[in-house]
């Protein structure tokens, strides 16, 4: 009869320790990362929405001239445009106060006023 012999078992204890040790540093580094984004800082919605809407009203925007009037050359004080919104500023407060004086002819998005029976909005 052959001689059996009993095999060795520490290849698969190796194996199972291998796949283990690397379960184990998978999960270590998700948690690492996990934390990193809980440390990092928050902005209320609230906080950003108040900072868009400052953006917004105070930074020039020339591709919506309806608000705030036609690209032009600062240098050029008999530019038509800087007349009309020089005209519409309050010099006390520096806002906008009339609106109206600004050019809206060149502006595609300004509301037609031709005297329709409808108005899109």
């Amino acid at each position: 009869m052959p001689a059996y012999e009993l095999r060795s078992g520490g290849d698969v204890k190796n194996k199972k320790q291998s796949v283990a040790d690397l379960k184990y540093r998978r999960l270590t580094e998700l948690n690492a990362r996990l934390k990193e984004d809980l440390d990092r800082p928050r902005v209320k919605v609230s906080e950003a929405a108040m900072s868009l809407i400052n953006y917004c009203n105070n930074t020039r925007d020339f591709m919506v001239p309806s608000v705030w009037g036609q690209v032009c050359d600062v240098n050029s004080p008999l530019h038509e445009g800087l007349k009309r919104l020089a005209r519409a500023i309050d010099q006390k407060t520096g806002q906008l106060t009339n609106l109206s004086q600004v050019d809206k002819r060149d502006d595609p998005y300004a509301p037609q006023q031709q005297g329709g029976c409808c108005t899109v909005m």
